[in-house]
């Protein structure tokens, strides 16, 4: 998997996960941010082979649309 279609996994994975919540805010920004806060930590306890997949996921989601409506597989 690629870490641009593994970026788009997390996010839409949170972000249906969210839905529950008010619709006030944008809730794909706070689920890029979760899965950002989640990378980093196995990112922290990885082998060095496969850090370099996890901070390309990391470099992915911040290039992600603002909503995840406009996220395109």
């Amino acid at each position: 998997m690629t870490p641009k279609t593994k970026a788009i996994e997390l996010v839409k994975a949170l972000h249906k996960d969210m839905e529950y919540l008010d619709t006030y805010w944008n809730i794909t920004e706070d689920a890029k941010r979760y899965a950002k806060t989640a990378i980093l930590q196995i990112v922290d306890f990885t082998e060095t082979t496969s850090k370099f997949y996890w901070q390309e996921v990391l470099k992915e989601i911040d290039l992600l649309p603002e909503y995840v409506e406009n996220i395109k597989d």
